[in-house]
């Protein structure tokens, strides 16, 4: 079936044309200015766009369909649920657009003052309405389903993990996304509004939990097809060379996330987008062995014991902290808060010894702050609705600068000894200054040193990169 292209340019009778034949044949006997307009057109039917375009009354108007690759949860006005009548909001889409400009076109800027003047331009501020408009319109129903660990990987399902609340999500959607610019005069900023629509549909998503891969998204005139797989990475790079972007090296960092030439390709056994999905979470909780019944080789546990001085006999040693570390929290590099807790049998008083159990529960978080969301991205790159790739993005984003920690009481636990440790903890400098977030340090068994997950690097999110990329965290 030929692809339908609409036009309207205020002449009295309207314009009908099927297909490119009739759009070339009809250049002979419009105006030259209308001319361009129609060639404008021809090239969205040559790229393939899904998109009906209007141009009068000063209206230019692109429309794209979008899938859910892999299963949604939350987006909702209340966090954290659904909302099966509204699922997809254009305010949401609106920010996710202005979150991927900045990533992108956004890196050229040399500041954060010049990122807003152009930011404002096209998304507008509180001085002046953006020149151009989101609708949405459902095309299929969407269909709710439970969080399972079938079509969600448990381990990253946590914040929806309530015994006394069932949680649902939604398992399939699509929609149409209608991008409407209702001023002349700025139909310079449609490369620049569809390079942040690109950027969103591959490295993004709907709902929450999207940097962990829930509601990523298809669209097939945005989304690689299967002959570009093979080399995934130069698909990228070329794409935003397209609307005038690049992926930013890390040394060029901004004071606000930007795209990353760090990329990580890990190999799967599936191209179904659920399954490697859940294969490369599978990866990344390996990566964190994130095991509470072992003993942990991150130093953040050993790290916390040596500050407060608390721990059972067995655990008296440092496996992970030689001599001459004082601590290390290096984890914090791949989001905040982290909650790092200690085996309950193992925090049992003995002999009146507060110090001879396990320290108590901690928080980390980020001075100032209560969170610190991940640089990575660990999601499906799809090539369809239902098949695509496993992918790891990274966002550069700036550095931590210092951490908190805080200790979390329970009521078997002393008033007095609880109080003492929680202001030892909150009174500890941790820092990038001082090396305790962006270190590498060194076990004191250098035989047990392989099992260091930051034993090559000061970068957590390049140790992980690197496990992907290894017969470890290989398939």
């Amino acid at each position: 079936m030929e692809k339908k292209v609409e036009c309207v340019y205020g002449v009295p009778n309207r314009l009908e044309m099927e297909g490119e034949w009739n759009v070339k044949r009809s250049l002979n006997t419009i105006h030259s200015d209308k001319k361009q307009r129609l060639l404008t057109e021809l090239a969205a039917l040559a790229n393939g766009t899904s998109a009906t375009t209007q141009d009068h009354n000063h209206t230019l108007e692109r429309t794209y369909q979008i899938q859910l690759a892999t299963p949604m949860v939350g987006g909702g006005i209340a966090p954290g649920n659904s909302d099966l009548t509204e699922p997809i909001r254009a305010t949401a889409i609106r920010g996710h657009l202005r979150f991927w400009w900045r990533a992108t076109l956004g890196a050229a800027c040399k500041d954060s003052s010049e990122l807003k003047i152009k930011e404002s331009a096209i998304f507008g501020d509180t001085n002046q309405a953006s020149p151009w408009t989101i609708k949405v319109r459902l095309s299929e129903s969407p269909k709710e389903t439970q969080l399972t660990p079938e079509l969600y990987p448990p381990y990253i399902m946590f914040p929806y993990r309530d015994p006394k609340k069932t949680s649902a999500g939604i398992q399939s959607c699509s929609f149409t996304l209608h991008i409407i610019l209702n001023r002349p005069g700025h139909s310079e900023h449609w490369d620049e509004i569809e390079c942040a629509l690109w950027a969103w549909i591959n490295f993004g998503g709907i709902g929450a939990r999207t940097r962990r891969g829930c509601g990523s998204l298809y669209c097939k005139t945005l989304s690689p097809s299967c002959h570009d797989v093979p080399d995934i990475r130069s698909w990228i790079v070329n794409s935003l060379k397209r609307y005038g972007a690049r992926l930013t090296p890390p040394e060029e960092g901004k004071e606000w996330p930007t795209l990353s030439t760090r990329l990580g390709l890990p190999s799967t056994r599936s191209n179904n987008n659920v399954h490697s999905w859940k294969e490369l979470i599978e990866k990344y909780q390996l990566f964190r062995k994130e095991d509470h019944k072992k003993r942990s080789h991150w130093p953040e546990p050993d790290s916390i014991r040596r500050i407060t001085g608390m721990s059972v006999k067995k655990h008296k040693e440092s496996i992970t902290l030689s001599d001459h570390d004082s601590y290390a929290f290096p984890r914090a590099q791949l989001g905040l808060p982290i909650g790092i807790r200690f085996h309950s049998k193992d925090c049992t008083i003995s002999n009146g010894d507060h110090y001879s159990r396990e320290p108590y529960p901690t928080t980390l978080t980020p001075r100032g702050a209560d969170r610190l969301a991940s640089p990575l991205i660990l999601k499906v790159l799809a090539f369809s609705a239902s098949k695509g790739r496993s992918i790891v993005a990274v966002l550069n984003q700036p550095k931590i600068n210092e951490l908190t920690l805080n200790a979390i009481k329970s009521k078997s636990d002393n008033p007095i000894h609880f109080e003492k440790i929680k202001t030892i903890l909150s009174r500890t400098k941790i820092s990038s200054e001082h090396g305790h977030i962006y270190c590498s340090p060194v076990y004191p068994n250098r035989d047990k040193q392989n099992k260091n997950p930051m034993k090559n690097t000061t970068s957590a999110v390049e140790a992980f990169l690197q496990f992907i990329s290894s017969s470890e965290g290989g398939t």
